[in-house]
């Protein structure tokens, strides 16, 4: 998937889940294309409403992640250039998403009773 062994996919899903301020993760760019080659950077647009601008940190920390990989990441609900917000809603693909527990009813309303 995206051209990324599951055990990097599985790192970097683990690694969102710990940072409580993203809603979601999209993958974009040449990745989610299709049209990659090996040493293809990962494009990523995260969805977060923090007043804290989280993108140097989520670089720093992706970056020093155990991947061979480099990173552009960029906070989607800030993105001024248009052509590129168009770009992540026509490619990019879900890549993490949190489960808001506020959407979440009682057990029985989930279907797992």
């Amino acid at each position: 998937m995206f051209g990324l062994p599951k055990s990097t996919i599985d790192l970097l899903r683990d690694y969102f889940l710990k940072i409580p301020e993203i809603e979601k993760v999209v993958i974009y760019g040449s990745r989610a294309k299709g049209n990659y080659e090996k040493g293809s950077d990962i494009d990523f647009a995260f969805f977060s409403r923090s007043e804290e601008d989280l993108t140097g940190k989520l670089l720093m920390e992706l970056d020093e992640l155990p991947t061979p990989y480099l990173f552009n990441v960029t906070n989607y609900y800030k993105l001024k250039h248009l052509e590129l917000k168009e770009h992540i809603d026509r490619v990019g693909i879900v890549f993490y998403e949190t489960i808001s527990r506020k959407h979440v009813g009682p057990v029985s309303q989930t279907g797992l009773l």
